[in-house]
């Protein structure tokens, strides 16, 4: 997509907000290295999994829970 917007004369991405995995980490192989190469920023959220590494058990019915 930053090929396609420089190509095209749009703005190019500035920043990545990603979903940032404590668990699953497999979008860092790919993500990091063309951030860094294209010069786009980083925004990680969710750092705890949802509150998954921090709580002992976890119960609950909500949709969120997968």
């Amino acid at each position: 997509m930053q090929m396609c917007a420089k190509d095209n004369g749009f703005t190019p991405f500035v920043s990545m907000q990603n979903h940032y995995r404590l668990l699953y980490r497999e979008d860092e192989r790919e993500l990091i290295p063309i951030c860094d190469q294209m010069n786009v920023a980083r925004t990680p959220y969710s750092p705890l999994a949802a509150g998954r590494l921090c709580r002992t058990q976890w119960h609950t019915d909500t949709k969120r829970r997968l």
